[in-house]
């Protein structure tokens, strides 16, 4: 898996875990696309791109109170799966059924599990959470 992913999903769990407000995850653009989902999902209130002495950036991530308890239990599930290229009917059948949440790369772009079962769409596997 991308390692700015992992510090990704870390990062706000460890916050989450410690009841903070904001979490500080790395920059890139899959981590955009990533935190984009999760906030349209309802998990975040909102990201910011900041920059630190105008050498690093980051997003700083405002967090919700009530999604501490998804967040404290998050973990990537199950790594085989992460990066495999999925069906439709797989999704449909299969994968929903027992994922709480997941976020995938399609041909129309970086969304959640839900909304590529509903547009009967495919991708790739970024992050899968039970």
């Amino acid at each position: 898996m991308n390692k700015s992913l992992n510090l990704l999903v870390t990062n706000i769990r460890n916050s989450a875990i410690k009841k903070k407000i904001y979490a500080l995850v790395p920059y890139s653009s899959l981590n955009a696309a990533v935190l984009n989902v999760l906030y349209e999902e309802g998990f975040i209130s909102t990201f910011l791109k900041k920059m630190d002495n105008n050498i690093t950036c980051s997003y700083e991530v405002k967090l919700r109170p009530n999604n501490y308890v998804f967040f404290k239990k998050a973990y990537i599930y199950p790594a085989s799966s992460v990066g495999a290229d999925v069906t439709y009917e797989y999704l449909k059948t299969r994968l929903i059924s027992n994922v709480f949440f997941g976020i995938l790369s399609t041909s129309e772009g970086v969304m959640s599990l839900q909304s590529a079962v509903s547009k009967k769409i495919g991708g790739k596997i970024i992050l899968l959470l039970k």
